[in-house]
């Protein structure tokens, strides 16, 4: 058992998921994060954290991510409907992926590198913040950067989808 597992099952039991609004996982190094059993989370945040993976699927409830200090090979975000916001502040990640989720509005990448940034598939526009951050491939919906760096002065930049 890895210890993002053995971490859950202590803090959060298998038959108490469901009743869980507000998750909080901090300090756990080793694993893939796999959140799809708590159906009716609104809020996650991870903090000082290293993981083979992060899995957030299927959460139709879930509005807001707040990952900080974390580093993760894959990041996968699908189908969560009412997801408006994702911040990713100092950390890194190999893939970050978000797609399938009708409402995204904003991510914000904070003293933050990665390698592949992927939006796809989320309706209307995505405000998107890149400060003090590095992203090597980056596509937000039919736009596609190579080695993407923003510097001061900060500022959101809104990408429309077509």
């Amino acid at each position: 058992m890895t210890s993002i597992q053995r971490y859950l099952n202590t803090n959060y039991p298998t038959e108490e998921r469901h009743e869980v609004r507000h998750l909080f996982i901090s300090n756990v190094n080793r694993g893939v994060l796999k959140l799809s059993d708590f159906v009716n989370v609104e809020k996650i945040g991870i903090a000082n954290s290293t993981f083979e993976g992060i899995e957030i699927k299927d959460l139709s409830r879930l509005k807001k991510v707040l990952i900080r200090g974390v580093n993760s090979t894959n990041i996968i975000v699908r189908k969560c409907s009412e997801l408006r916001s994702f911040d990713f502040l100092n950390g890194s990640f190999s893939s970050l992926r978000i797609s399938r989720c009708a409402n995204f509005g904003r991510l914000r990448l904070l003293e933050s590198s990665g390698d592949i940034l992927r939006i796809r598939n989320c309706s209307g526009s995505t405000a998107t913040v890149f400060d003090n951050s590095t992203v090597a491939d980056a596509q937000i919906g039919f736009f596609s950067y190579q080695t993407y760096v923003q510097q001061p002065p900060r500022g959101w930049y809104n990408i429309r989808r077509h």
